[in-house]
């Protein structure tokens, strides 16, 4: 098919001497931790679609979005519209919550997995500006009393992101030309789970609809330039094996004790290899105006301790590991304090409150594996997180803790059907 946007670069004089520069690289075929920084290239065509479902739009059922074939898929967002009576109350972070998680299937495999919690934990440990970017695209409400679109708004609307590792970066980017179908599926969770009839009321009212569209950012280039990424990454018959990394979460919920120092500890059950633990201890279940004022958003905590086989990895103030925990050892690095700017407080939403970074390797970068904690083989590997500023209608504690794993995911040259592996 016929591109102008590609036809009209080609035609391009500037194009055409940057494509001869020795600098160029090709940003789509797959190197590990490879560095494109003044990287040229000529042509290239980007696309932005929208995806509608087939489905009935339902609470407490999933909804799956084919994404469609039309070249590198390079970002995708779920736009979701949330309809209401003008007097109920939501949750401040109900925009990520209400998906309780987001897949990426392949052949009616999970191949991604993003929890909402796990989104919103990312969000948290991004750099300031890319952070204050996703709350306001996510709407997040600030608060902890239920006060996001009231008033007289009856709908919001939410742009949550996918935030998969085959979108950070062009050689991650998986062509949908050659590989095999994808599906997204979104798992919409209860329509009264984050809703009352009004603010800090005790009685929960369903929310009126839903709908949800799924967008996706493509980019293509020209004919020569896909097939020799493809012979270059498929050249030799063999499969093409990536480092990718998907989010795993487990909760232990733990009953708090207002204004009074309370330990709640959580032992991790996963035995994958692990590049960070986000941290993460809210409340608010079971009671309904808790649930709208306090589900999302972290408690701040005062000591975290992380330990195994008998021994302590871990014992410090929360505030130090904080602030310092999660920066970049690596020579010349330009990312040096690439973290969750936790000193942003002022200005900080309920849903990245008070998360914690526990950062097992070297570099922030999550592109390569700088160092991680294996897991398969430790025993009590447990997390004890210390809070004491709570208050009286915090006492429901639930800490959420996120692993960050790496795995390989590889791609058949003969089929572009996708599987994963090695991940311990």
């Amino acid at each position: 098919m016929s591109d102008p946007v590609i036809n009209s670069a080609q035609s391009s004089s500037m194009m055409s001497v940057l494509k001869n520069t020795s600098t160029e690289q090709h940003p789509y075929k797959y190197a590990y931790s490879q560095d494109l920084d003044g990287a040229s290239f000529s042509a290239l065509s980007k696309s932005v679609q929208a995806v509608q479902s087939s489905q009935s739009k339902v609470f407490n059922s999933n909804l799956d979005f084919k994404v469609p074939r039309a070249g590198y898929w390079a970002q995708g967002w779920v736009k979701l519209t949330i309809n209401k009576s003008a007097t109920t109350g939501v949750n401040n972070s109900i925009g990520a919550l209400l998906v309780e998680r987001i897949q990426l299937l392949t052949a009616g495999k999970v191949l991604f997995d993003m929890p909402a919690e796990a989104l919103l934990a990312r969000v948290a440990d991004m750099p300031y500006n890319t952070r204050k970017a996703y709350e306001d695209a996510l709407l997040l409400g600030d608060g902890g009393d239920g006060s996001v679109n009231l008033s007289s708004t009856t709908q919001s609307i939410h742009y949550i992101p996918l935030l998969f590792s085959i979108f950070d970066g062009c050689e991650r980017y998986l062509n949908t030309n050659f590989c095999e179908e994808l599906t997204i599926r979104l798992q919409i969770g209860s329509d009264t789970g984050l809703s009352a009839d009004a603010v800090d009321s005790d009685t929960a009212e369903a929310l009126s609809s839903y709908d949800a569209e799924l967008f996706c950012e493509y980019h293509r280039v020209p004919a020569d330039a896909e097939n020799a990424q493809i012979q270059a990454d498929f050249g030799d018959g063999m499969n093409l094996s990536t480092i990718q990394y998907n989010y795993f979460h487990e909760f232990t919920d733990k009953t708090l004790v207002a204004s009074t120092a309370t330990d709640t500890t959580h032992e991790w059950k996963g035995t994958n290899l692990y590049q960070k633990f986000l941290v993460k201890l809210d409340s608010g279940r079971g009671d309904v105006s808790n649930t709208i004022d306090n589900v999302g958003l972290g408690i701040a905590l005062t000591n975290i301790k992380l330990e195994c086989n008998g021994q302590t990895l871990m014992d410090a103030p929360a505030k130090l590991l904080q602030y310092v925990n999660n920066k970049d050892h690596f020579k010349d690095s330009n990312k040096a304090f690439e973290c969750g700017s936790p000193w942003d407080t002022s200005s900080r939403v309920d849903g990245t409150e008070n998360v914690y970074v526990i950062n097992f390797g070297d570099s922030c970068d999550m592109k390569k594996v700088s160092g991680a904690i294996a897991a398969r083989e430790l025993h009590n590997f447990k997390l004890t997180v210390t809070s004491s500023a709570q208050s009286a209608t915090q006492v429901a504690g639930r800490l959420h803790v996120v692993g960050i794993s790496p795995f390989i995911m590889s791609v058949s040259a003969e089929s572009g059907r996708i599987s994963s592996s090695i991940s311990s």
